[in-house]
C-alpha cells in the first residue's frame, strides 16, 4: 500500500482560473416604446360625450327660458281706472227744520245820553305830528331846458368862462334868473356845468354850476 501511495501520481491542482465558472449574461430583450393612443389618456373625453353634455346644456337651457315665460312672461300689468262714485242725496231723506234754524236778528236800542253834564265830543290825546313837506320830483336838465337860478341867497351865482371853479367869473347871477341851457353838461372840480345864455339878454353866455340851477316846470 505504501509502495502504491509512493508510486502514484499527485493530484493534479487545478489553477484558479480553471476553477471559476463562466457565467453567460443574456442579452436584455430590447423593449420598443409604444406609442400612447388618444384613447387611452384618461384626461381627454370621447366626443360623443362632449356632444352628449353640449345637447344636455342647450335643453336644460331652454326649458328654464319656457319656464319663465309660462310662468310671467306673459303677463302684462295691468292699471285698473279709478272709479269716481258721486253720492247724490236724496231729498226725501233730509229732514226739513224750516226757519227754526236761522237766528233771528236782534238789533239793540239807539244810545240816548240821559246825562248833560257829559260832553257829546271827544278829542284824541297824543302827540301833533308835524306835516310830511312834498317836494317835487326834480327835473332832470337837458339842453335846451329853461332853468331857474335858486339857493343863491344875496351873494348870487357865478357864470364862468370855463367848465371849472378856477375859470374866469363872467358875471354873477342874481336869485331868479332864468336861462336856456344851450351846451353841456361838463365834470369839472367835482361838479356838472351847463352853458347857458340869459332870456332877457341873450348877450350874457357862460358856464353855471347844476347844484344851482332848477329846470322851470311849464
Amino acid at each position: 500500500m505504501a509502495d502504491e501511495r509512493r508510486h502514484q501520481p499527485p493530484p493534479q491542482q487545478q489553477s484558479p482560473q480553471t476553477q471559476r465558472t463562466s457565467y453567460m449574461v443574456s442579452p436584455r430583450p430590447a423593449y420598443h416604446a409604444r406609442r400612447r393612443r388618444k384613447d387611452d389618456n384618461p384626461i381627454l373625453l370621447p366626443w360623443w360625450s362632449l356632444l352628449l353634455m353640449l345637447l344636455f346644456v342647450i335643453a336644460i337651457s331652454f326649458g328654464i327660458i319656457a319656464l319663465v315665460f309660462a310662468i310671467g312672461g306673459n303677463i302684462a300689468p295691468t292699471r285698473s281706472e279709478p272709479r269716481i262714485v258721486i253720492v247724490t242725496p236724496n231729498a226725501a231723506n233730509i229732514p226739513s227744520f224750516g226757519d227754526s234754524l236761522l237766528p233771528s236778528a236782534t238789533v239793540p236800542p239807539p244810545f240816548v245820553n240821559n246825562n248833560p253834564n257829559v260832553s257829546q265830543s271827544f278829542t284824541l290825546a297824543g302827540p301833533t305830528l308835524e306835516p310830511v313837506p312834498l317836494t317835487p320830483t326834480e327835473i332832470p336838465i337837458t339842453i335846451g331846458s329853461t332853468v331857474v337860478v335858486t339857493n343863491v341867497g344875496p351873494e348870487g351865482q357865478n357864470i364862468r368862462a370855463g367848465a371849472n371853479i378856477f375859470d374866469e367869473v363872467i358875471f354873477v347871477a342874481p336869485e331868479g334868473t332864468t336861462f336856456l341851457v344851450i351846451d353841456g353838461p361838463r365834470a369839472g372840480t367835482g361838479l356838472t356845468w351847463w352853458q347857458v345864455q340869459d332870456v332877457n339878454n341873450p348877450s350874457r353866455i357862460g358856464w353855471a354850476a347844476s347844484i344851482f340851477l332848477v329846470v322851470q316846470s311849464t
